[in-house]
This record gives structure tokens, C-alpha cells and sequence, in this order.
């Protein structure tokens, strides 16, 4: 079983290189990337990924926006909330939404470990998976 995943960040660069590293993990799979919040919610119903990688500040819905929606509809769906500042990151531990929140220095490193996991163990949540309060010491 492949991790599918949908890769959300305003900034193309970032995307596109976020892209290139998780595909080249074995059994990870990006179906979809978006710009912002508002099309994360219309491909998450589309292409129903296993995991969204998504970026708290963008343009038009915020990740931690987006987050809400899509887990209010897709409660399944794990949703990994990233941002370089620590005060976003505190703002979705308080709100409970997300899996896990990481900063973006940390970010490929920790995918990679989750992605090694889920082929390891096929789990069915991001239990093992770094929760945001861990990373806000």
C-alpha cells in the first residue's frame, strides 16, 4: 500500500522540491499539490490522499483553516501542519486539529521517518509520528 499524499505550500519552489524528495521514498506516492487552503479542500474530497503535507501560511485559507475543513469531512485523512515560526505552530497544537505539527527545518527529516514507518507497519494514524507539542519545547 502506497503513502498517497497531497502537498499544499504557497511557495512553488518549496512545493516542487517537497515533491522530488517524497517520491523518491519507496511506496510514497503525490497525487495532488496545491497553493493554498482552498484548493487543498476541493483536491483532498477529489483525490482522497493518506497523508497532507501543508504549509500554515498561505494566501486565500490558512493550513490550519484548511485543516479543520478537511478533517471535519475526511476525519481519516492525516494532515502534518508545518510553518517556520513557532507561534503558528503553537496555534495548531491549541487547536487539536492536526496529526502533527512541525517546523519546516524539520521537515524532511521527519517525513522521511514517517514515510519508513508506514511502509514498515502500515499504520492507520501518526501514532509514532512527532505530535506537535514535541516540537514547541
Amino acid at each position: 500500500m502506497n503513502l498517497r499524499m497531497l502537498i499544499v505550500d504557497d511557495h512553488e519552489f518549496f512545493r516542487r522540491t517537497l515533491c522530488r524528495v517524497l517520491e523518491e521514498l519507496p511506496g510514497c506516492e503525490v497525487i495532488g499539490t496545491a497553493a493554498d487552503g482552498d484548493d487543498a479542500i476541493e483536491l483532498a474530497a477529489r483525490l482522497e490522499p493518506t497523508l497532507i503535507v501543508m504549509d500554515m501560511q498561505m494566501p486565500r485559507r490558512d493550513g490550519l483553516s484548511a485543516c479543520r475543513h478537511i478533517k471535519a469531512v475526511r476525519p481519516q485523512t492525516q494532515v502534518i501542519l508545518y510553518s517556520g515560526g513557532r507561534e503558528n505552530l503553537a496555534a495548531a497544537q491549541q487547536s487539536g486539529v492536526a496529526d502533527a505539527c512541525l517546523l519546516k527545518d524539520e521537515l524532511f527529516t521527519e517525513l522521511s521517518a514517517f514515510a519508513a514507518r508506514f511502509m514498515s507497519e502500515s499504520p492507520s494514524s501518526l501514532s509514532g509520528a512527532s505530535s506537535c507539542s514535541s516540537h514547541l519545547g
